[in-house]
């Protein structure tokens, strides 16, 4: 990349090359929760969109008990809610993360004839930033469903 300063007080300008390798964004957040086993829990992230472009997300989580819809669509500058449930079937410390990945939004636009209807802009890329929250959940066990007395 370049990086140019321009002073235009004295007329000088300043150029510097920069080298180096981007890491991988930091997390928009981290989420902490606690629940139990077989009990629901609803959560809400804020997805922020700081281009000019409506960008569909589509959600992946390395869990199995993170329920929630596949996709959610993001209007230019804005943030949208998306809701997702815990259904937890065991106990345990659970740490992982949920994505957003951008992709194209699977429902076309069309005309009066039929036809699909293409914007000005279709033919650029959607915005490449992946959008990540963190999770860290404990979940108990569940409560007891009967006591059983023995005698021995």
């Amino acid at each position: 990349a370049e990086l140019k300063f321009k002073n235009v007080t004295e007329g000088t300008n300043i150029r510097y090359i920069l080298t180096g390798i981007g890491e991988k964004a930091p997390a928009l957040g981290e989420i902490k929760l606690e629940t139990r086993v077989g009990q629901s829990t609803t959560h809400e992230l804020m997805i922020p969109n700081k281009s000019n472009k409506k960008i569909c997300y589509y959600v992946y989580s390395n869990t199995n008990f993170i329920k929630g819809p596949e996709k959610i669509m993001v209007l230019p500058n804005r943030k949208e809610p998306y809701i997702f449930e815990i259904i937890p079937t065991q106990r345990g410390d659970f740490k992982g993360a949920i994505t957003f990945k951008p992709g194209e939004w699977p429902i076309k636009d069309i005309d009066s004839d039929g036809d699909e209807i293409y914007s000005a802009d279709a033919k650029e890329d959607p915005q490449n930033f992946t959008l990540w929250y963190t999770f860290d959940i404990k979940i108990q066990p569940p409560p007891h469903q009967a006591l059983v007395e023995l005698e021995t």
